[in-house]
């Protein structure tokens, strides 16, 4: 069993937060998920976890 989910990016708002890291130095709204957030397979992952689909 798999999930296809397409997306072309992740979450905006955890791009945005990961840009002002770069940018501004600024790790205040950064946390152990927010590269994970801004992956583009995430949504898939999500699902298939959630339907426990993968292992």
């Amino acid at each position: 069993m798999g999930v296809s989910y397409e997306s072309s990016t992740g979450s905006t708002s955890a791009i945005a937060d990961f840009h002002a890291m770069l940018t501004d130095q600024d790790t205040s709204n950064i946390s152990a998920n927010t590269y994970i957030k801004m992956m583009p397979h995430t949504t898939a992952v999500n699902i298939g976890v959630f339907f426990g689909a993968l292992i």
